[in-house]
């Protein structure tokens, strides 16, 4: 919640991402999250700014990003409130019900693919 967090959804998003691939290009970000780059140009500049994430040249043209302590501490924090959301939009499911779940999603989020 960005009430209790001060992060956006979709940083959030991004902030997971990075916690998860430390040092993940800005690229990957964006295919990803299914955005273009600089929709995620615009947002890594927020999160720097608020001081979550820096941004580093891993290589000539490659821009790398890591959390920073408040980055790191945010995500801690967020983590319990995922794992709160997800048991409760789980509850009353099998495991197999929640497979079929599962694979709907993932259905969906590669319909972009055909076109």
């Amino acid at each position: 919640r960005k009430a209790q967090l001060g992060v956006p959804c979709a940083q959030m998003g991004m902030l997971f991402l990075i916690h998860a691939v430390p040092g993940c290009p800005q690229r990957r970000v964006a295919e990803q999250m299914g955005v273009g780059e600089s929709a995620v140009t615009a947002s890594v500049g927020r999160l720097v700014k608020h001081g979550l994430i820096r941004r580093a040249r891993v290589d000539g043209r490659t821009n790398g990003l890591w959390l920073t302590k408040s980055g790191h501490a945010v995500v801690a924090q967020a983590l319990p409130m995922v794992a709160k959301i997800e048991a409760a939009l789980s509850a009353g499911f099998t495991d197999a019900e929640l497979d079929v779940v599962q694979r709907y999603l993932d259905a969906a989020l590669h319909l972009g693919d055909l076109s």
